[in-house]
């Protein structure tokens, strides 16, 4: 694991930028040429924006905090919620493959999904779990129902999925850093797609943000618009380490 002591000779000095907008940039991750950042942690800064976005290598990841002293990255995404609208009638399992899938962002290393996040499902009769790497590979899975006699579902604060209109699970760590696959599965398949009151959505999101009635009463509603949902912001947090690989990365140092 990077240590604070590993960037003490480090000099940011001349090209490298150690803000972007409101987000401070501090080493290992770096934004210009390759001098400024360890293998792996170089961001990008979109100055089109006032003020300017810090992005992880995809427009839709926006970086809005670095933590050394905890070793995360927190992001914000959109695009974020997968919605099942389709095929309501149809019992066949529907796959979502991850790695290399927009879903999270390109690649893995050096960052893992954090085990602060939660996988949240919405819905009626829906069911869905996590694939992660390794045998058995299920890192996390639950399943939301609804009776037919409800017409709305009522929002408290704090949790209140438990399973009745929508469902929250916790995600433990892959073994490999990020989850590989997602399935998502309707509990019935005969019920047509006007008796289902909510929406279907999957997505992974940092604990406590589904909790906010606010964000819950927008996405549990049954005219909910596809392009305001894409459009949502969800935060999702990161784990990052150094890899001492035996490479020697290109960094500059002075005493």
């Amino acid at each position: 694991m990077f240590q604070q002591n590993d960037i003490c000779c480090h000099s940011l000095e001349g090209t490298c930028a150690t803000w972007c907008g409101d987000v401070e940039v501090p080493y290992p991750f770096g934004i210009g040429p390759s001098e400024c950042y360890w293998p792996g942690f170089n961001l990008t800064c979109n100055r089109d924006h006032d003020p300017p976005l810090l992005l992880l290598g995809n427009p839709d990841l926006r970086v809005v905090n670095i933590s050394l002293a905890n070793s995360t990255v927190r992001i914000v995404r959109t695009n974020a919620l997968i919605r099942r609208g389709d095929n309501s009638t149809s019992a066949t399992p529907w796959y979502w493959p991850l790695i290399g899938n927009p879903f999270l962002f390109y690649g893995e290393e050096p960052y893992s999904l954090s085990t602060s996040n939660e996988l949240v499902v919405t819905g009626c009769n829906t069911q869905a779990m996590l694939f992660g790497h390794g045998d058995p590979a299920i890192i996390s899975g639950c399943a939301s129902f609804c009776s037919h006699n409800d017409t709305h579902i009522t929002f408290g604060s704090g949790k209140y999925c438990y399973g009745m209109g929508c469902c929250q699970a916790r995600i433990t760590e892959s073994i490999d850093g990020m989850p590989k696959e997602l399935l998502f599965k309707w509990l019935d398949a005969y019920v047509a797609e006007d008796l289902i009151p909510l929406p279907a959505f999957v997505f992974i999101a940092e604990e406590g943000w589904f909790d906010q009635k606010s964000v819950a009463g927008k996405l549990m509603r049954k005219d909910r618009e596809l392009t305001s949902a894409a459009a949502m912001e969800v935060p999702i947090l990161l784990r990052w380490e150094v890899l001492h690989n035996g490479l020697s990365p290109k960094v500059s140092s002075r005493p």
